[in-house]
Formats: structure tokens, C-alpha cells, sequence
């Protein structure tokens, strides 16, 4: 007659925090676990399942737990599916205001075009048959306007909401960032497997864009505006908001002397320093009887370098500086209204 089968309840440790089973069936040793204390299982459930599996041992009824299939992968997605999931995941490593714009061009441009290919049918010629479709929209949409009947679209915002509204052709940047996208989208899929290499990858997918032409400060003209301009801010006005005692409300303004700003843009225009280095300075750095100054104090010491002063730049300063109450060798020579230091995220005529 075989021998009863034997095992006994593992309790709960910190290193194994579930209740499990442990005994002999059929000549190998086996180790069940059962659940967690905090799932509601106890020590007696524990003892009425080994109980259960005891018996089915002896019957020859018991078997080991076979481990839940793995969910079948799909290796050839639509582009609807994967750019959905890719999507899902992304926006939770991103900026919110990211995660818009990817979800606006991937709504109204990348999935009404990709949506039904699999992953495997976007090749690079699908890529440029998409780029040339939103070149030929463009112009048919500057066409229409340019004929006083204006296309429009169904369009879906930020909020999911959908509406129609004037179409608007699409710049050369904004198709080259839609592409950019899709490139994001299709090298996880190469990193997963579903296709060999990137499609959208290259400058041959990419419309040329035409570069802006550089606007240069090349006239004296140019420069006297600009200084004008700083002077004017410096007469400003302020504007305060005056209540009388029926409660009425009005503004009123009144003018505000402050110095600084026409010097400053002398200081950008003709020193030829960056905003950072013109910012720091201080009036040991600037000497004015020799009509030269010192600038780099936002680098290190090896930064500084010396600048000789144009005539107008010397006279400038000269008048700024008897115009300003703290001139001493370590206030700043540019200041805002409140005594700061002006710094590069505010340049002059912001504050």
C-alpha cells in the first residue's frame, strides 16, 4: 500500500510574504504558493488547500499548475495600433505641451493618412507619397483661397472636440516635424522588431526649407532708431489705477523718469558684448577717461577682455553715469527700475 502523501504549510516571511504549501507528489518535491495575507488569505485556508492537495496527490488526480500563456505578440501591428500604444506611453516622459502637439499632429495629419498600413507596408516610398500629398494639399488649399473659395476641414482640438473649420496649407517646418514624428514612432517599432530598418529616416524625406534671411543692425540710422527708442523708454509712464470714494475706478498716468535702457542698447550695439557679459557689469569695469571698458565678468576671470569705447558709446555712458544714484566700483551700471542688475531674461525696455 503507497504511502500517504505528506506537506505542511510555509508561512509567511518578510523575504517570501505569502502563505505557500510544500510536500512530496509522486516522488518529486513541490512548492505551491497560495496568496498574501493582505489578499485575505489565513493560516487555516492555507491548511484546508494543503488538506486538498493531499488528497488529490493520493488519488493521482493532482497536477502541477501550468503558467499562464504568454499573450500572443503581434508582430505586424497597424500603424494605428502601434502609434496609439507608443503614444500612451510617451506622454507620460514628456512635457504636457509636447504631448499636445504630438497628439494634434498624430490625430488630424500622421493617422488619417498611415492608420490601416501595418507597420510593414510603410516603407520609404509611403513616406515621401505622404509628403508629397501634404505639398499638393498646400497648394490646393493657397489656391482656393487665392479664388475667394476658401477649403475647410474637420478638425479636432486639444480637448478631443471636433469641428470644421478654414484650411490653412501647411508649411514646409510643419510637414518635416510631422516626418520627425514618425520617425520617433518607427524606431520603436525597429527596436521591437516589426520591421528592419527606419522608413522615415533621412534629408530625402524632408521638404528643403528655405533659410530667413539675416537681419543685420548695417546703417546708422538703424542704430540712432534703436537709441531713440531706449531714450523713450526711459521717459516712460507708469499707469496707476485710482478709485474715489463712490467707488468709481479710472487710471491715471503719470510720467517715470528712469535711466539705463538707451545706454544698455549702446552698450549691445556698439561694445559688441552679449547680453550676459553687458549685464554683469559693474562700474570698476568700465573707465571712462580712457574711453575703455572690460567685459566677460559672467565667465571666469580668464573670460574678461577689454573693449575700446567709440566716441558716441563714451558719451553715452558719460551721461548715464551722472544720471545714476550708485556709481560706486561694485554696483552694477545697469539697473532696473527697482536697483537690480539687469539680467539676460529681461533685456532693456522689459522691466
Amino acid at each position: 500500500m503507497a504511502r500517504p502523501a505528506t506537506g505542511q504549510v510555509v508561512r509567511p516571511t518578510p523575504g517570501q510574504p505569502c502563505f505557500a504549501l510544500r510536500f512530496r507528489a509522486y516522488g518529486k518535491r513541490e512548492y505551491l504558493t497560495l496568496g498574501k495575507p493582505e489578499d485575505g488569505w489565513t493560516l487555516a485556508m492555507a491548511q484546508r488547500e494543503l488538506a486538498v492537495v493531499l488528497r488529490d496527490v493520493d488519488l493521482g488526480t493532482w497536477r502541477p499548475p501550468r503558467p499562464d500563456p504568454a499573450p500572443t505578440k503581434n508582430t505586424n501591428p497597424t500603424f494605428h495600433e502601434f502609434a496609439s500604444d507608443w503614444f500612451a506611453a510617451k506622454q507620460l516622459e514628456i512635457e504636457k505641451n509636447t504631448a499636445s502637439s504630438y497628439g494634434n499632429d498624430l490625430t488630424n495629419h500622421l493617422l488619417p493618412f498611415f492608420k490601416d498600413h501595418r507597420i510593414s507596408e510603410i516603407t520609404v516610398a509611403e513616406v515621401d507619397r505622404y509628403r508629397q500629398s501634404k505639398v499638393r494639399e498646400a497648394a490646393e488649399i493657397t489656391a482656393a483661397a487665392e479664388n475667394g473659395t476658401p477649403l475647410t476641414v474637420s478638425y479636432v482640438d486639444r480637448l478631443g472636440r471636433s469641428y470644421r473649420r478654414r484650411a490653412r496649407p501647411l508649411s514646409p517646418r510643419s510637414v518635416n516635424m510631422h516626418i520627425d514624428l514618425l520617425t520617433q514612432i518607427l524606431a520603436v517599432a525597429v527596436d521591437h522588431g516589426h520591421i528592419p530598418s527606419n522608413p522615415a529616416v533621412g534629408k530625402r524625406r524632408r521638404l528643403k526649407l528655405s533659410k530667413p534671411r539675416p537681419v543685420h543692425l548695417d546703417s546708422a540710422e538703424q542704430i540712432a532708431i534703436l537709441l531713440e527708442a531706449g531714450g523713450e523708454l526711459d521717459r516712460g509712464e507708469s499707469v496707476l489705477e485710482v478709485q474715489d470714494r463712490r467707488g468709481r475706478t479710472w487710471t491715471q498716468r503719470q510720467p517715470v523718469q528712469t535711466t539705463g535702457r538707451r545706454a544698455a542698447i549702446a552698450t549691445l550695439l556698439l561694445g559688441g558684448g552679449r547680453a550676459s557679459a553687458t549685464g554683469t557689469m559693474l562700474w570698476r569695469d568700465v573707465d571712462l577717461a580712457n574711453g575703455r571698458f572690460e567685459v566677460g565678468r559672467d565667465k571666469t576671470d580668464a573670460g574678461m577682455r577689454e573693449v575700446d569705447m567709440l566716441p558716441l558709446l563714451r558719451e553715452i555712458l558719460t551721461e548715464h553715469k551722472a544720471a545714476s544714484e550708485r556709481t560706486g566700483p561694485d554696483d552694477p551700471v545697469f539697473v532696473t527700475s527697482s536697483g537690480k542688475p539687469r539680467e539676460t531674461q529681461h533685456p532693456p525696455g522689459r522691466r
